[in-house]
């Protein structure tokens, strides 16, 4: 069982989001694997390395 469909089930939760910069796109290849789906892209929100970056969130939703 996965982290997140552990989450679903026992937590009873609707929605699980995540925020990555988009630099990184290992882990955003890896949440869309997991079955995360792009919401958004912020711009110039977050600050990395002296430098802001954007950054995407995503969200998986329960299946019932």
């Amino acid at each position: 069982m996965t982290a997140t469909n552990w989450a679903f089930e026992s937590l009873d939760l609707f929605k699980i989001t995540a925020g990555i910069y988009t630099n990184n796109i290992g882990s955003l290849k890896a949440f869309q694997k997991a079955g995360f789906h792009v919401e958004s892209v912020s711009k110039l929100e977050a600050l990395f390395c002296n430098s802001r970056v954007d950054v995407i969130s995503l969200a998986k939703f329960s299946s019932g």
